[in-house]
């Protein structure tokens, strides 16, 4: 009896998806398609802009510590399978000749770098060219600012300690070295074996002792969790997302993912739903039949549970293969058109699909079949409804299961998870509410138009169960697409602004103030005018309102705040605050306070040492105590590539303190300014902020790519949405354009009524769709993505616009056809 079921739900099956089994067939295979390839295609993406950030870094992950660090750490690395290397760095002093400068000594040993590669040039007009390894013995390769300020050459020689090395590169570019504004000094690499016989690294109290790391982000994960007990006193355990300039752009790279994967999951849900309506209407009929047929209610359900086991199994190996064809058509769209190699992800990332099958073929499928056994056939022949109860479970059941995928789906992100989930319920909830009341308004306004919009209105009105349930499928398609058109220019807008064209690429420290006037006369003369001298005057905070430093230390209980107060300070003065940074308490000074003894502090650097508004600081500077009282407080904007600094005092209040002066400028395309600069004045300091600006913008143009792709995905996935709801309502139209075309209604007529009836279906849906994406997107840039939040009215305007022509168009199109159709055959389907 068995085996008879199975081959009768087989035939079932079959028969089926010659007719009704097809539109939910293709919408799960769709939520499969979206679950597998999506998943398969954000991981994909995610690495690839991981290892991109990671080739800013050098690394997928470092250690550092001001003392060597433990075998065991290097054991656990490798139990995990984890690349390592170590790197011994430093400052000391470069010699040649007569002419000394301060360098940045990098002792690295072979592989290195573990992510991206080093750009080293043979002369400073030569061609720069990629190399991944280390100096020979016995050679460095030099920072050019290095090279100039020694007055050498490649091929020259210069001083580390006890040893001579041979100059055999200019190191122009390398990883780690760009992103780490903490050493200010010119790089210069040498091989980690010639570090003993300098003799520099015996006694050095800034020794800095690194731990790079490269593997899969799952070994990566474990090393961080099983490390901490392992980390010397005052180490630092970090990865790209912990740099300034990329941790921002990545973790809003990943929150978008995630959001875009969730909307299609979601939009996916909502085809099934418009799929799963028209076809459960025609099963009560056909439970009915065979229940006066003989039927149990056992074998009405095994029939029914046993076509929806193999319509799960279908759409889930149409939903693996798509998926899979989905992610490598991707992959080789960004190879060919963006020259961007995706990093490979798990294919186990595709049991996505099956699963996603399986939670919402449950929901949308099992529970609604399972129940057409319980409806008692004479009700049902008769024409009755399926029963109050029974839709009220069956909506519960969708919604459980929608929740529930999308929970699953997004475990990772819980905060954005349940803020899709409450979204899209008040979303649901908005535009059934608002469309009912439009269609309502426009039904009873509708006597005095034309017939086209007299017809179309009335209907509408009419069935405004259908006209909802198609409103709110095309509302929230429109409104996931608007939302992410949204905020994706938002964030990329936002990065843009970070990166402007003429952001400064160079930055000139160390100036002394005997030396400004020709600082900026040698720039003048490289035709670099528009730029500003800020002062930097080197300090100790010594003590907090009267407590000495060492005794507030005391008090605090994070590891970064202690080292805080042991590291020197710097101060400065603005009469204004720059780009981009905000006032998070307090006022900034006005111009009478001029040479008072105020301070504005970042509110990051106050809440690390437990500061408030009205605390008094006390500075040690050149053997002289300063007091400031703490005024303001301000959201430093550090992402913008201009001098920014924690500590700010009103004009004049440093005068006759020892200052240096610091500068950013835009060169160009003028070359050998900062070699220019460094030739002129040996003790200026240069950083190529243009190679930081290369790094960032080769990892954003990563994110911006992941962020289109993903995009289309979602818009491809609404327009099914859309073809599903057409789908859904096909039978219902056809009988409807018949019945009228019997009364004496033309094609011309027919074809007017299709046309108003889905373009004011459209513009209401996108109206109401722009109005919930504005807001929408304002609460995910503010609370999620963290970026200038913008109420974008264009949105509105652009939803009633799009839902009109988009959605107008193609539903026009669609079901233009059905104006073709003999009367009496689509009367005859009605019977």
């Amino acid at each position: 009896m068995q085996l008879k079921t199975l081959a009768w739900s087989w035939l079932w099956f079959r028969r089926g998806l010659r007719r009704e089994l097809r539109i939910p067939l293709a919408a799960l295979a769709l939520a499969g398609a979206t679950a597998g390839g999506v998943a398969l295609f954000s991981t994909q993406l995610a690495h690839t802009v991981e290892r991109a950030a990671g080739s800013a870094l050098g690394a997928d992950l470092e250690v550092r510590a001001r003392e060597p660090l433990p075998d065991s750490l290097f054991e656990l690395a490798a139990r995990l399978g984890l690349q390592t290397t170590r790197v011994t760095s430093f400052p000391t002093v470069a010699v040649h000749g007569e002419a000394l400068k301060l360098a940045s000594l990098r002792a690295v040993a072979a592989p290195y770098p573990l992510r991206g590669q080093i750009l080293l040039r043979d002369s400073p007009d030569a061609p720069a060219h990629a190399v991944v390894g280390v100096p020979p013995p016995g050679s460095v390769w030099a920072g050019p600012a290095l090279v100039a300020a020694l007055h050498t050459h490649v091929g020259g020689t210069l001083k580390l300690g006890r040893k001579t090395f041979h100059i055999a590169a200019l190191a122009v570019r390398a990883p780690g070295v760009e992103l780490d504004l903490i050493g200010i000094a010119p790089i210069v690499f040498v091989n980690r074996a010639d570090l003993v016989a300098t003799g520099l690294a015996g006694n050095q109290s800034r020794i800095s002792y690194r731990l790079l790391m490269a593997g899969s982000p799952a070994a990566l994960k474990a090393f961080r969790a099983q490390a901490q007990s392992m980390l010397p006193q005052g180490a630092e355990l970090r990865n790209v997302e912990d740099l300034a300039q990329v941790g921002e752009p990545l973790a809003n790279t990943r929150a978008f993912l995630a959001l875009a994967l969730l909307a299609t999951l979601l939009i996916s849900a909502a085809s099934l739903v418009q799929s799963s309506r028209s076809y459960l209407a025609k099963q009560h009929a056909t439970a009915a039949n065979l229940k006066v047929l003989g039927a149990s209610r056992n074998s009405v359900r095994a029939i029914y549970g046993l076509e929806l086991l193999w319509l799960s199994l279908t759409a889930s190996l149409a939903g693996i293969g798509i998926g899979w064809g989905i992610a490598r058509g991707l992959g080789a769209l960004a190879a060919s058109w963006f020259n961007l190699a995706l990093a490979p992800a798990p294919l186990w990332t595709l049991v996505a699909a099956p699963v996603a099958v399986a939670i919402l073929g449950a929901g949308f499928r099992l529970v609604p079949l399972l129940g057409l056994a319980l409806a008692p056939p004479a009700q049902v022949l008769r024409g009755a409804a399926g029963g109050r109860r029974l839709t009220l479970v069956n909506l519960a059941a969708a919604a459980l299961a929608t929740a529930a995928l999308i929970a699953w789906q997004g475990a990772e992100s819980p905060h954005l998870t349940l803020w899709t989930l409450a979204a899209a319920a008040v979303l649901a909830l908005w535009i059934a509410g608002s469309g009912y009341a439009l269609l309502r308004l426009l039904g009873s306004a509708g006597a005095s138009l034309r017939p086209a919009w007299r017809y179309a209105l009335t209907l509408m009105s009419r069935r405004a169960a259908r006209s909802l349930a198609e409103m709110v499928a095309f509302g929230l398609a429109l409104t996931v697409i608007l939302l992410l058109t949204g905020v994706r220019h938002q964030l990329v807008s936002t990065w843009r602004a970070a990166l402007p064209a003429d952001a400064p690429n160079l930055f000139v420290i160390n100036i002394q103030s005997a030396q400004r006037d020709a600082v900026k006369q040698l720039l003048a003369g490289k035709g670099i005018g528009d730029f500003a001298l800020h002062p930097m005057v080197k300090a100790r905070l010594v003590a907090v309102n009267g407590v000495p430093a060492n005794v507030w230390k005391k008090r605090l209980e994070a590891g970064q705040a202690k080292r805080l107060l042991e590291r020197d300070q710097t101060l400065s003065m603005r009469t204004s605050m720059s780009s981009g940074t905000t006032m998070t308490a307090g006022e900034w000074w006005q111009p009478s306070d001029r040479g008072k003894p105020l301070v504005s502090a970042g509110a990051d650097w106050a809440h690390d040492l437990e500061l408030d508004l009205g605390d008094r600081l006390t500075f040690s500077v050149a053997g002289r105590n300063l007091t400031l009282e703490l005024v303001s407080l301000r959201n430093i904007n550090w992402r913008s590539f201009d001098p920014n600094f924690f500590l700010v005092t009103p004009p004049d209040t440093l005068d006759g303190y020892p200052t240096q002066w610091i500068t950013a400028v835009h060169t160009g395309n003028k070359r050998h300014v900062a070699l220019d600069l460094v030739r002129a004045f040996p003790n200026l300091t240069t950083i190529n902020v243009g190679n930081i600006i290369g790094a960032v913008t080769g990892l954003l143009r990563h994110a911006a790519f992941a962020l289109a792709a993903v995009f289309a995905l979602a818009v491809i996935a609404a327009i099914l949405v859309l073809l599903a709801a057409l789908e859904a309502g096909r039978e219902e139209r056809r009988q409807e354009l018949a019945l009228m075309r019997v009364l004496g209604a033309r094609r011309k007529l027919l074809a007017a009524l299709l046309a108003t009836e889905f373009v004011t279906l459209g513009a209401i849906a996108g109206l109401t769709a722009g109005l919930v994406a504005a807001g929408a997107g304002f609460a995910l840039a503010r609370w999620v993505f963290d970026i200038p939040a913008v109420l974008d009215g264009w949105l509105v305007l652009i939803g009633a616009i799009a839902g009109a022509i988009g959605i107008g168009g193609v539903g026009f199109g669609a079901t233009l056809r059905l104006t073709r159709s003999p009367p009496a055959v689509a009367l005859r389907r009605s019977a």
